[in-house]
């Protein structure tokens, strides 16, 4: 399936719903964003990037950030690249391309972001291209000096039709577990598992855990998933469930708790189907709180205006064997932020993300925001919402579809908070890396020491 359309990978989740119902958590005014945001760097297109759309970017214990961009590089086949801050009493960012996507049997567009092992090699997928042309799993190892090459490889074809939009994970065993948005037995998409070779030198094998049957066990699961303590895997589907508008799941491994059915591998529970009011169609990869076992997501659409929520899903207490979901926010649209569809980031309690939508500015239904959801403080019951920035269609872009990342600056100097837009971003339109900072009307706080607030 060739799906050299960035508008495909993500619109699916843009399916008009004529549901509404669930109040916001908290009524919000919208004071100019605190932060603003600068620019390191702006893809140029061929031979650079293009397009570095759903990518949560990775950084390492220098500071620089790695990432894919769909497009770019000869043929508009898509790049691995590296950001290296710049050196002292300098201002410049420095890219470097990893690796330049050919085509054919070794991959094409990646789109979905990088792991990394602890060797330092970087591992990733890519949508289209391979020996089904359905995309492939890659490595990229680091150069051995006085060598500066990266070496790639591609480690598994995906099966026709796959579409792993994801990006994958690590299991405690050095597999890479991700998910697929379609293919499988009923072409509603699978998670996958693709365990490393015994010896060096040795093939990857690739099975899948759970096939999806788009019914009331969910569909589409195109988001990244979530490994709990006990190895149980945690994700969403975009569609299914009872009404269609998507599910929560959870998938544990063959065992005194599960017999699988064939052609499963693991078992399959669905923690929430979603309704509508209540959110609907999950694009948002979740975060799990390991120590209470709290899940916290976003759907695109769904909630009190139809424009996307922000949520939480909190395990049962025996003998109720019923997870309870919480809206924790309800988006607005206008000022606010509209559809999220990127993966939530949590920083010291608070959660962190972006908007597609929303937030004024020149593009059509707004040019989207990145936003913090704050808990709350007793006696209060409601999370708090703070826009950190609206885009303007402008040079800095528009429409982020990829989360936020937080990285420790030098000298104890705070955080440094990042991210990508993939559209209509940076010098030459073609995306850019960003990076906020407190607007020059405010002071930069440290909340708790976790995370970087700006107050007027």
């Amino acid at each position: 399936m060739d799906i050299h359309n960035g508008s495909i990978l993500r619109t699916l989740r843009l399916a008009s719903l004529l549901v509404a119902g669930a109040s916001p958590a908290l009524a919000q005014t919208w004071p100019p964003a605190p932060f603003s945001e600068s620019t390191l760097y702006s893809f140029a297109g061929a031979p650079d990037g293009s397009m570095p759309a759903n990518v949560t970017l990775l950084t390492d214990n220098t500071g620089a950030l790695y990432g894919t961009t769909f497009y770019g590089a000869t043929g508009d086949l898509g790049t691995v690249f590296k950001l290296t801050p710049p050196a002292p009493g300098k201002s410049r960012w420095t890219e470097t391309l990893l690796y330049s996507f050919t085509g054919g049997s070794s991959g094409a567009n990646p789109n979905s972001g990088l792991v990394r092992d602890s060797h330092g090699a970087l591992y990733g997928v890519t949508v289209n291209g391979g020996a089904n042309q359905s995309g492939v799993a890659y490595k990229l190892t680091p150069p051995v000096p006085p060598s500066t090459q990266w070496s790639y490889a591609k480690i598994y074809d995906f099966d026709p039709y796959s579409m792993p939009l994801a990006t994958p994970m690590f299991d405690g065993a050095g597999a890479l577990i991700g998910a697929n948005a379609s293919g499988g037995i009923g072409g509603f998409g699978t998670i996958y598992k693709l365990t490393p070779p015994p010896s060096s030198g040795g093939q990857w094998t690739g099975s899948a855990l759970y096939s999806f049957t788009g019914g009331a066990d969910g569909g589409y699961p195109n988001s990244t998933l979530a490994l709990g303590a006990d190895g149980a895997i945690y994700g969403t589907g975009q569609l299914g469930g009872v009404k269609n508008n998507g599910v929560v799941f959870k998938l544990i491994p063959s065992g005194t708790n599960c017999t699988p059915v064939s052609p499963n591998l693991w078992c399959e529970t669905v923690l929430y189907t979603f309704t509508g009011s209540d959110g609907a169609q999950p694009q948002t990869g979740l975060v799990l709180n390991n120590a209470s076992g709290v899940l916290y997501g976003a759907t695109q659409l769904g909630g009190a205006n139809n424009l996307g929520v922000v949520f939480s899903l909190t395990p049962p207490v025996p003998p109720s064997t019923q997870w309870q979901e919480t809206v924790l926010y309800s988006f607005a649209g206008g000022q606010d932020g509209a559809n999220p569809v990127s993966d939530l980031t949590m920083m010291g309690g608070a959660l962190y993300g972006s908007t597609i939508h929303g937030g004024g500015g020149s593009c059509n239904g707004g040019c989207g925001t990145l936003f913090q959801l704050l808990p709350p403080a007793a006696p209060a019951m409601h999370w708090t919402e703070n826009v950190l920035y609206r885009f303007t269609g402008n040079s800095d872009g528009g429409w982020p579809q990829g989360g936020l990342t937080f990285n420790a600056l030098p000298f104890s100097f705070g955080l440094a908070v990042y991210g990508v837009t993939g559209y209509i971003g940076g010098a030459s339109r073609f995306g850019a890396v960003f990076t906020l900072q407190c607007a020059k009307a405010t002071r930069e706080v440290l909340g708790g020491a976790q995370h970087t607030a700006c107050v007027q």
